[in-house]
């Protein structure tokens, strides 16, 4: 599944999670704001066509938007949502997640 949402970002290093429940599509995406950094950061969210929401913004704390994407990912697997990536995030990275 190839998921593709405006980004502001000039990075390639964003990630998206699609994730589906019965017709219904929640995006959560990682945006980083300066190329090949890991902060500034967002953590952008959208439900079905609403507006895109920013959750959380990281200034200088690294690990803090993939963290925080993280848990909401999970959440929404918990809720029942099938949560797939375009870009997942790389092991070393997600393994100090939680």
């Amino acid at each position: 599944m190839t998921i593709s949402t405006p980004s502001l970002a000039g990075s390639t290093n964003n990630y998206t999670f699609a994730c589906q429940l019965e017709g219904s599509t929640r995006l959560v995406e990682v945006v980083y704001l300066l190329p090949d950094q890991k902060v500034p950061c967002e953590v952008r969210y959208q439900k079905d066509d609403e507006e895109i929401k920013v959750l959380w913004r990281a200034d200088n704390q690294e690990g803090f938007c993939e963290s925080h994407a993280q848990q909401l990912i999970k959440e929404q697997r918990d809720w029942g949502f099938d949560c797939d990536s375009d870009d997942p995030v790389p092991r070393s990275t997600a393994s100090n997640l939680y």
